[in-house]
């Protein structure tokens, strides 16, 4: 995996705590670093890569989490993340709707302008329209019952920032 992106100081703690999901703000760009190993592993589900972390034997608590990326897409930092929330019952499943092209690919940070020929706008439009039209049918598959047992679907997100 290439290395994680850098971040930014945050005004986003300021913010209040009255909505889960709130307007982008530098805070975007900023988080925590994990270390480690993945342990999870990748599966095709609806022609997209999915990282998928279970809880550890006799530890599940018969839910699943679907995790969304943000702009950084999935790198070692999202999939311990995920190992995080498989460690606390969760079967977590992630999906890479960016098909490996996130956006420290083109920037390290959001003032990164080094690459004059990254649009960011296209970018986002080109997996705007992929995730528009395969994240449906990807969530209806993972909920499916027959492919996974669990009793319900939590959905978790670490970000919506590049959808806007």
């Amino acid at each position: 995996m290439a290395e994680p992106p850098t971040s930014e100081p945050s005004e986003c703690a300021e913010q209040s705590s009255k909505y889960l999901a709130k307007p982008s703000g530098t805070c975007c760009l900023q988080g925590t670093l994990h270390e480690g190993q993945a342990r999870g592993r990748w599966e095709t589900i609806e022609g997209v890569e999915t990282y998928i972390s279970t809880p550890p034997e006799g530890e599940g608590n018969g839910h699943i989490l679907l995790y969304f990326p943000d702009v950084w897409g999935m790198f070692l930092n999202s999939l311990l993340v995920m190992d995080s929330f498989a460690d606390a019952g969760y079967l977590t499943l992630g999906l890479d709707y960016f098909r490996g092209d996130p956006v420290w690919k083109h920037r390290k940070n959001r003032h990164d302008n080094s690459d004059p020929s990254f649009d960011y706008e296209a970018w986002k439009r080109k997996h705007i329209a992929f995730a528009d039209n395969t994240v449906p049918k990807w969530v209806d598959a993972v909920s499916s019952k027959s492919r996974y047992d669990a009793n319900s679907i939590q959905v978790g997100s670490k970000s919506k920032v590049w959808r806007e």
